[in-house]
């Protein structure tokens, strides 16, 4: 049924203008190039590139079937630690009822979501941490979490009512002092952030900073003060109105209780 959900990816050489950009840059170190210098410049983490330049190595440049495999695998072998989470909290039949609607939602709703992106990579080491810690072995819980920031830097954390934590990678931008993240008011995050306003926050780009931030979350709509300010910064980072996902689409305004930052290379910000 996953398999079947996701076929439609092997009939499009490429499923989001990202691959395309994942793609060259991950030829480019293929062919001798250095990372984020000459010319392979994104604002992801290495992670996603090291996967499509171990890919291309493999089975050729530009191959973008095997990319599309790979992730089929990333996504099925979520799928089975889903449900070993499900099994594990509820019943066998919770565990592959979470599976399978993860292995099929993650393909419905937007054509772009077919394509090997850093959430879908993302998502394997994050669950995998969540399995892990639910054993309570937590060294490993937080090397899977430092391993799913390799893809996607951004990522946000809530609980569910019974107190179960959820973390997903998030599209977000920092403006003037506050994270603001991307969501759909109908989402699940966007209903628990309504009920549970605690939230957490963390940014990692090749640990050049990393900031953590722990406060409230507040759901901004397209009517309210300073949304299209944020809307013109968002177009800025990725391109794109907000506005033209959805007409419930929204961002969540983290206001800071605790603000925590690190940097590999603090030299590089002193006087900055």
């Amino acid at each position: 049924m996953v398999t079947l959900a996701h076929a439609p990816s092997f009939f499009h050489r490429l499923d989001d203008s990202d691959e395309a950009i994942y793609s060259s840059i991950a030829a480019l170190m293929n062919a001798g190039g250095a990372l984020y210098t000459d010319g392979g410049v994104d604002n992801k983490p290495p992670g996603i590139f090291w996967v499509y330049a171990a890919t291309f190595r493999i089975f050729g440049a530009y191959q973008m079937t095997a990319i599309h495999v790979v992730a089929l695998l990333f996504i099925a072998a979520t799928c089975l630690l889903l449900f070993l989470i499900g099994r594990r909290l509820s019943s066998s039949r919770t565990g592959l009822l979470a599976g399978v609607l993860y292995g099929v939602l993650t393909a419905q709703g937007n054509p772009g979501l077919q394509a090997a992106n850093a959430e879908v990579l993302m998502m394997l080491p994050l669950v995998a941490s969540v399995l892990v810690m639910l054993q309570r072995r937590w060294v490993w819980s937080g090397a899977l979490l430092v391993a799913a920031i390799a893809f996607k830097q951004v990522a946000a954390a809530t609980v569910t009512s019974k107190g179960e934590p959820r973390v997903a990678p998030i599209d977000a931008v920092f403006f003037h002092g506050k994270f603001y993240l991307s969501t759909d008011s109908r989402s699940l995050r966007a209903r628990h952030l309504a009920k549970r306003p605690a939230v957490s926050v963390t940014y990692f780009e090749s640990a050049d900073p990393v900031i953590i931030v722990h406060g409230r979350a507040t759901f901004m709509q397209e009517s309210q003060p300073g949304f299209l300010i944020l809307d013109s910064e968002w177009v800025k980072a990725y391109g794109t109105s907000i506005l033209e996902l959805s007409q419930t689409v929204g961002f969540i305004r983290v206001d800071p209780t605790t603000m925590l930052a690190y940097a590999l290379h603090p030299e590089r910000f002193r006087g900055n």
